[in-house]
């Protein structure tokens, strides 16, 4: 198969992949939901019609307003659970500049408007929404290269406004796979890609930084300037200590990379005998190896009848290892017959389907690893493992799978719900857990567990399929070896305890920060970092 027929890959897994629905399906009320209420909690002060239109005149760019013809294109975010008239903002700021985030920041004070930093729109509890003003950095999003190896750009940047500047010099750092996703908010809850075993999350390049704080001040952070914000920053999470408008990465150079991804079906016992062969040989790959595998479930009212288990990753090196990566991959393959197995995608259907080609670096990234997903309704949980699973744990795992009651997919794209393993550790635990505010220092794996689902689901099947996601997270928890530790930037309304979760041994310190740079708790959301 040519380079160009290579099918896209979508965040709920390549053959079962959940993409665009093209529907509205909020999150309901109801048991298990209570989140919903939670993220709207914030009233919008009385405005008067004057004040609005003094901002837009003091603005460079549009402020856009309900009944404008772009504020739909602008107001809704990347999660359709959050997507709902009586959540949408009353104004949306597209700043075209630090003065006009500065601006906006000060108005929003003055009128005591809740406010809320907007780029990509992906957070995943909605948490780029408000009912007040939307501060929109979209337009916020050239780049240069402050040093051969630092490159600068601005807040609005999307990933694939990232890949570009890294292209044009033939270096890169640890990215993101989805090019419409806002690099700032990747970065400042950490940032997970397939580089992060060689060279650290993505806040880890972070050298510098631009914020704007509540007082409406332009402060620069670096290690020698204001230090402590630029601490918070790498890993502190978006949205807590004020709104960045730059960020400078230090980059290393690119080198060729073999990519790799493999699918199977079958049996439960099956899929959970691949996942744990998987694993285990996965845990012993070099540093260079950056991977992510995922079981999804049968779809008992769906398409897809049959348990699933899929991988994708790249090896680093300038020389093909395309015999090492089979090595890696073998003990899985081996667990179907060999006779059923075929080296083609996707076309030829069977228990396994694998391909693996030795590319140019920024080729592999935009045309074979990229994720391209639409908006959809999802839940995800997630939590860290400081070891691997052994085989009764995938087999108990893949047990409580089969509780899932499955999802009305006519009419779209495969969907499953499943769980997914993101391969950490290496240059990511060389770093102190203090070292910067990102705190998981200590794990091999990032386990996340996804609910997809359509409007056609329903209240009863989506409040029964949520308790099965929160009865399945809980159980990961207790029989594995977690910290009971979350990923920030997979953002979780149901974690009470999210500011543990999420910054660990590290939250006393964000929280004396977020106290110095935001006394009046102006940048306040259902999970943000409290003031001291």
């Amino acid at each position: 198969m040519s380079l160009g027929q290579q099918p896209q890959l979508h965040r709920r897994g390549f053959l079962t992949g959940a993409a665009a629905l093209g529907l509205a399906a909020a999150a309901p009320s109801g048991d298990g939901f209570k989140w919903a209420a939670e993220a709207e909690a914030r009233a919008l002060a009385s405005v008067g019609r004057a004040n609005w239109t003094r901002l837009a005149n003091s603005l460079t760019g549009p402020l856009i307003r309900p009944g404008d013809s772009a504020f739909t294109r602008f107001a809704d975010g990347y999660n359709l659970a959050y997507i709902r008239q009586e959540r949408r903002a009353q104004g949306i700021a597209l700043c075209a500049s630090t003065a006009d985030v500065a601006l906006c920041i000060n108005w929003a004070r003055d009128n005591k408007v809740p406010l809320v930093a907007r780029c990509g729109g992906h957070s995943y509890a909605g948490y780029s929404s408000t009912t007040g003003l939307m501060i929109d950095v979209s337009m916020i999003r050239g780049g240069h290269w402050s040093k051969p190896e630092e490159v600068t750009f601005g807040a609005g940047s999307r990933n694939g406004d990232l890949y570009d500047l890294l292209k044009s010099a033939n270096r890169t750092t640890t990215h993101g796979r989805c090019p419409t996703v806002g690099a700032a908010g990747f970065l400042l809850g950490g940032g997970i890609g397939f580089n992060m075993r060689l060279h650290g999350i993505g806040s880890d390049a972070m050298t510098a930084s631009e914020i704007v704080t509540a007082d409406g001040t332009v402060k620069q952070l670096s290690a020698t300037e204001n230090e402590d914000l630029f601490w918070a920053c790498r890993g502190g999470g978006g949205g807590n200590f004020g709104i960045n408008t730059s960020f400078t990465l230090n980059t290393f150079p690119t080198r060729r990379i073999t990519y790799f991804k493999a699918a199977w079906s079958g049996t439960r016992t099956e899929m959970a005998k691949v996942a744990h062969e998987l694993m285990t040989s996965f845990e012993k790959a070099p540093r260079e190896v950056g991977s992510r595998f995922a079981i999804t479930a049968p779809n008992p009212i769906g398409q897809t009848k049959q348990f699933g288990v899929n991988i994708l990753g790249q090896y680093q090196s300038d020389d093909d290892m395309t015999q090492a990566v089979l090595d890696l991959l073998g003990p899985a393959l081996r667990a179907v017959p060999a006779s059923q197995r075929v080296e083609s995608w996707p076309e030829h259907p069977g228990p396994c389907v694998y391909q693996i080609a030795f590319r140019d670096y920024w080729a592999a990234q935009t045309r074979d690893l990229i994720e391209l997903d639409g908006p959809f309704a999802f839940h995800e949980r997630s939590t860290f493992l400081t070891h691997s699973f052994d085989a009764d744990t995938f087999d108990h795992i893949t047990r409580l799978m089969e509780g899932w009651r499955g999802s009305d997919d006519r009419g779209s794209h495969h969907i499953n719900a499943d769980i997914r393993f993101f391969q950490t550790g290496g240059a990511i635990n060389d770093m102190r857990a203090d070292e910067t505010a990102y705190v998981h220092r200590d794990n091999v794996w990032l386990a996340d567990i996804g609910l997809p689902w359509t409007a056609r689901d329903g209240q009863a099947r989506l409040a029964a399929n949520v308790r099965w996601m929160n009865g399945l997270y809980e159980e990961l928890l207790k029989l594995t070896a977690c910290n009971r530790h979350a990923y920030q930037n997979f953002a979780d309304p149901m974690r009470k305890d999210y500011e543990s979760a999420y910054y660990g041994a590290n939250l006393a310190r964000l929280r004396r920060i977020k106290a110095q740079h935001d006394p009046g708790n102006l940048f306040a959301f259902p999970q943000q970092i409290r003031p001291a």
